[in-house]
């Protein structure tokens, strides 16, 4: 057999990156999303960009500072002063906020929402005709050199281009048509203007995008959506730290590599941006120094040719061997469905190679690490049930509790209902079920107690994962719609009440030693658990540089959990058993690897031995 001609490639083999303006903390890194990108080639990429200050000059070359999407409204003759005096006092009072790294990003976006908002009501009761944007774009918006080629590549291969933008669609239509680049790949997520008669405005359309709410969340259900779903390589462009969330919602992301621009020197700042962005360009007014347009240029060729292959010279033996599913006895039994085997052959593999270092687990409890059904076919007992077991706990709200569950249970594994209906439906279950947790005594230690003699059956394999997770180092995060006392006092009485475990749930309140008095807040229901939640913790920080995740869930809400975070890799494991024949078609759109009626946790522990034998 003829050995196959091996072409080595590095970062020193790119010239635009050795430039004293370019910075990369993680070399090894970089190399590998750089590969994994000229690996997949065009079929698998998309592009994600913010615009002003992204994919336009920060300043002009006099060092003037340049309009904004927004900004283009003040060189409009139509736009009345008084608009402009408005304009400019919120910026003097919101920037301040947008700027400020110390606000937590809950109440950033509370912020930032008052601040467009506002802005909102600004923009009414004047005429502006829609051609005077087009009119002015072009000398008042400067695109980065590089941009209009870079373009231009993306439309020749096929590539879409997602610019995400928190400023005006109308101004951004207008740039791109000015310089002639409104091409059909090209799509735009940013706020428009509301028109009424005789170019009168009206406001700006629903929903307003700020910056710390643009992800491609923005897009499910659209054409877009479909166009993108397959891609799982990602190009990702920003000029501020929130436009990393950008690719947030994405559908099976593979390999995300994230460029910054950042024109502030200040060691501080430098150092955010490095740990935020794979790649940071410092007062950089091109869009040359990416080199991506070059580099995958060259990859149409190189994957038509049989004898030749992208590896790294500083690539670990490892990554030589090809990871193949039907090497894993365990993933060919009948109950295992995968829908796209290449998908979740190339997000193992990727696994593998980042090893338990950039490894975290994000799982639901109910239901995924507790058995769905009982060996006699019994129901084991929820988080929620749990605490209806407790001695002290009234039977009068027990059986209001079950007429809940009853009313609101066929609403949640209801697939037929939209994320908003059913987004309300579980509120109001949630909040009918903490109005039943008021006003009585409920000492804490009867949880232990209760979940000692109960049917709370974690999953054959469960408690061994855990502990191997454990002595690993690898944080496990438990995100549960439930009842997180009930949690605790099962994973305590079991002895894995681990350190690096980390529950997100509901958790009671008491008042006067041991009186219920509801649940804390936020209140968590299955469609709004994700790890935005963990935004600000000290697991936050435990968990920035993880970049691949095992998710594991029973819900398709759950398949989301691991959103609002940035992440590289995320395999998601769903477990099916309630109307299989129904969700399960649902499940495998949402799930990477979907196991029917398995009650073990055989399928995710063959998974992470594999990546614990490449510490």
């Amino acid at each position: 057999m003829t050995a196959k001609k091996v072409v080595q490639f590095i970062l020193k083999d790119i010239p635009e990156l050795q430039r004293k303006n370019v910075s990369i903390k993680d070399v090894k890194r970089v190399e590998g999303k750089i590969k994994a990108l000229v690996s997949g080639g065009f079929k698998q990429l998309q592009i994600v960009s913010d615009f002003d200050e992204t994919l336009t000059k920060q300043r002009s070359d006099d060092n003037k500072k340049l309009l904004t999407s927004f900004g283009l409204l003040y060189a409009c003759p139509s736009v009345p002063e008084n608009y402009k005096i408005e304009s400019q006092k919120l910026y003097n009072t919101y920037r301040p906020f947008e700027l400020d790294e110390t606000i937590n990003k809950t109440k950033k976006s509370e912020i930032m929402l008052k601040w467009w908002e506002a802005k909102n009501q600004i923009l009414r009761n004047f005429r502006l005709p829609p051609e005077e944007l087009e009119t002015v774009a072009k000398s008042n918006i400067i695109l980065r050199d590089g941009v209009l080629e870079m373009f231009r590549s993306t439309y020749e291969n096929n590539v879409p281009v997602l610019i995400f933008s928190a400023g005006l669609g109308n101004s951004i239509n207008a740039v791109l048509k000015k310089n002639e680049i409104d091409f059909p790949n090209v799509k735009i997520i940013s706020n428009f203007l509301n028109y009424g008669q005789n170019d009168m405005l009206e406001g700006i359309q629903q929903p307003i995008i700020h910056t710390l709410n643009k992800n491609e969340q923005a897009l499910h259900g659209t054409e877009y959506y479909d166009l993108v779903k397959s891609r799982g390589n990602i190009i990702l462009m920003g000029d501020t730290l929130s436009d990393i969330g950008m690719s947030t919602g994405v559908p099976n992301a593979q390999e995300i590599l994230k460029i910054g621009f950042v024109y502030q020197k200040d060691d501080e700042t430098l150092e955010k941006y490095r740990n935020a962005f794979d790649i940071i360009l410092i007062d950089d007014q091109t869009i040359k120094s990416e080199m991506v347009s070059q580099k995958l240029r060259s990859t149409e060729s190189i994957l038509k040719s049989s004898d030749a292959q992208y590896v790294y010279r500083s690539t670990v033996s490892m990554m030589s061997t090809k990871f193949l599913l039907n090497k894993i006895p365990e993933l060919k039994a009948s109950h295992v469905i995968i829908k796209n085997p290449e998908v979740v052959e190339k997000k193992i593999q990727a696994l593998i190679d980042g090893g338990l270092k950039r490894l975290q687990i994000v799982s639901d409890f109910d239901r995924t690490l507790t058995r769905q059904r009982n060996e006699d076919d019994t129901t084991p007992l929820t988080s929620f049930g749990l605490l209806h077991l407790c001695p002290s706990f009234p039977e009068s709200s027990k059986i209001e509790a079950v007429k809940l569950y009853k009313k609101y249970r066929p609403c949640e594994l209801d697939e037929t209902l939209s994320r908003k209906e059913k987004c309300d439906i579980m509120l109001k279950w949630w909040t009918e079920e903490e109005n039943l947790l008021r006003g009585f005594r409920l000492p804490p230690e009867e949880f232990e107690e209760t979940a000692k003699h109960s049917h709370t059956h974690l999953r054959d394999g469960a408690l061994e994962m855990l502990k191997l997770m454990n002595s690993y180092n690898v944080p496990v995060l438990i995100f549960s719609a439930g009842i997180g006392n009930s949690i605790e006092a099962v994973l305590k009485v079991n002895n894995i009440n681990f350190p690096n475990v980390k529950i997100v749930s509901n958790f009671l309140k008491f008042k006067d030693g041991d009186i219920l008095d509801g649940m804390t807040r936020p209140m968590i229901h299955i469609l709004n658990k994700n790890e935005q939640a963990i935004h600000e913790t000290e697991y936050f920080d435990l968990v920035r540089d993880r970049d691949n995740v095992i998710l594991m869930g029973d819900a398709i809400g759950d398949s989301e959990m691991s959103e609002g975070v940035p992440h590289n890799t995320v395999l998601k494991i769903g477990f099916v058993y309630e109307e299989a024949d129904q969700v399960l078609s649902i499940f495998c759109d949402s799930f990477d690897i979907v196991l029917v009626d398995d009650q073990t946790m055989n399928i995710p522990s063959t998974i992470l031995e594999l990546i614990s034998k490449n510490i």
